[in-house]
């Protein structure tokens, strides 16, 4: 599986810290403890500027004469040249965004496009939990520079009782340089014990807040502190209902409903129903699909971290959520986080809090 860590050659480094663990894709710097913003900034190769430049349209050639060089605008160039900026037009309200380091092109973006430097989203976390308080643990840079990402360990955390699991809340910040994605923050629990990344109940909670680059883009981070700063709210009700879960004990049809409700469609629900339970056996659901159902159970029962709380509804989400953290295949590293912070990913792990919530 690519990984998309970027490579920095000017510092012959992949840009990627991480606080003692070691990722998944055995690249970048592994520090012994958490990191203040200027120190991850620096050891995840992520202290770069972004500017946005006009968008420039060369013209193709069009045709040689003896001594000559014509484009398809008509105008000429001795043979003996070669044609330069002359040769072509600025482009109307259409701007390149361009690492002023690599000077790497990382996208292409309109006339009300704000970049939004990288410090700025250590700035963003500072403010939050306080510059002398945040702790980062993680921080890196995708592709060229197109997006780039930030987590930092928040104070509190929940306990499950009775057990040594912990869920510790962090802030991610992440954001997109190429003009293709939002910025996105939130607040979000990770498991220790088998180092998930939960995105349960974002909507739910209003722990996540997105917002494009535009010309307000800063009033509105100021405004997600704001609503960020409240997470303690946020992480009170979700400890009740997390304790409350791994108490609720359930049965073998249960599980399978479960997973059922989570990855079908009501029709496809009820073709199973009509067809005595048996998802193998209703041809109208795909094979891709039914694939996934029997790769979620598998992890259920086998997958890393599945024997705590097993056979009660906290068991059964965090088969899911393990399932699409862990188990499941991503194109590639991006495509992975995108899709478990604000994709596919991250709705197939909302429907799953729901249902566990419809449970209790």
């Amino acid at each position: 599986m690519a990984h998309n860590i970027e490579y920095n050659k000017q510092r012959g480094s992949h840009s990627f810290v991480s606080k003692k663990e070691i990722a998944w894709h055995k690249l970048g710097t592994v520090v012994d403890d958490a990191m203040t913003s200027k120190e991850a900034i620096q050891l995840a190769n992520l202290d770069f500027t972004v500017i946005k430049v006009p968008t420039y349209a060369k013209f193709p050639l069009d045709h040689i004469t003896d001594n000559k060089v014509v484009d398809i605008s008509g105008q000429v160039f001795d043979k003996t040249t070669v044609p330069g900026e002359s040769r072509g037009k600025i482009v109307p309200n259409r701007f390149a965004t361009v690492r002023t380091d690599t000077k790497a092109v990382l996208g292409g973006v309109g006339s009300r496009y704000e970049v939004i430097q990288n410090q700025e989203a250590f700035d963003f976390i500072d403010s939050i939990i306080g510059e002398n308080n945040a702790k980062y643990e993680t921080a890196g840079v995708l592709g060229n520079g197109e997006t780039t990402f930030v987590t930092a360990k928040l104070p509190n955390y929940i306990r499950i009782e009775g057990s040594d699991d912990i869920i510790e809340d962090y802030i991610l910040f992440s954001n997109n340089h190429a003009g293709e994605g939002e910025i996105v923050a939130m607040i979000t629990p990770i498991r220790v014990v088998c180092n998930n990344t939960l995105s349960m109940a974002i909507n739910r909670c209003k722990n996540k807040v997105s917002f494009r680059h535009t010309k307000n883009v800063r009033n509105k981070l100021d405004n997600a502190m704001t609503v960020m700063k409240l997470h303690n709210i946020y992480t009170k009700d979700l400890n009740e209902i997390l304790n409350e879960a791994s108490k609720n004990q359930v049965v073998e049809a249960m599980e399978k409903q479960y997973v059922n409700s989570v990855f079908l469609t009501p029709d496809e629900i009820q073709l199973v129903e009509k067809n005595n339970g048996n998802l193998l056996g209703v041809e109208e659901i795909s094979t891709r699909k039914k694939n996934q159902i029997v790769d979620v159970k598998t992890y259920m029962e086998r997958g890393f971290g599945q024997d705590m709380h097993k056979g009660t509804l906290l068991w059964l989400f965090n088969g899911v959520n393990g399932y699409l953290s862990n188990y499941k295949n991503y194109k590639d590293d991006e495509k992975r986080f995108t899709s478990i912070i604000d994709g596919e990913s991250n709705k197939i792990n909302q429907k799953a809090f729901d249902k566990m919530l419809l449970n209790l």
